[in-house]
């Protein structure tokens, strides 16, 4: 079970700080330049502004195990 609640842990912890990044009170800009996967492209949902390279490729590969983005970035 310490893993189970580790693993929770993680993720709340991960939440609280793609919100905390969303509330900031100035502009957040998110810079990508090639792959923003899972935790990366949530990362740069947060922010209020995203500017992506050519080659910039966001995915959620978890999706396709059938789980969804830990830290509710889709949500």
């Amino acid at each position: 079970h310490l893993l189970q609640a580790e693993t929770k842990e993680f993720v709340n912890r991960l939440r609280r700080v793609f919100n905390e990044v969303h509330a900031l009170p100035m502009p957040v800009v998110a810079v990508i330049e090639g792959f923003a996967l899972g935790g990366g492209a949530e990362l740069a949902l947060a922010a209020d502004i995203r500017v992506a390279s050519d080659d910039a490729v966001f995915a959620f590969p978890e999706a396709q195990l059938g789980i969804i983005p830990g830290a509710g970035g889709t949500q």
